[in-house]
């Protein structure tokens, strides 16, 4: 198995009063949205809130389905597959 290294980049992370103005920003213009009927930023604002507090990369992200979301348990979680059809 091929191992790969990632360099972190200090300038590439965003310090907790930068993500504090993104998430205050999205919502502030989801809230908008949804009062002139719309969900543009809604949604983003969904994607940006699981991408900074779930620790979930890009690519599980976007193969998320309704189905990998399980809110009416006394514990919500996720399901992370690993291919097509491996859950993690």
């Amino acid at each position: 198995m091929k191992s790969t290294t990632y360099n972190i980049d200090r300038e590439k992370i965003l310090d907790l009063e930068q993500r504090a103005r993104l998430i205050k920003t999205c919502r502030d213009k989801s809230e908008l949205d949804l009062l002139h009927g719309r969900e543009t930023w809604v949604k983003r604002y969904m994607l940006v809130d699981l991408a900074l507090f779930s620790g979930l990369r890009v690519a599980e992200i976007t193969n998320l389905k309704i189905g990998d979301i399980e809110l009416t348990t006394k514990d919500p979680y996720l399901i992370v597959r690993k291919g097509k059809r491996d859950p993690t």
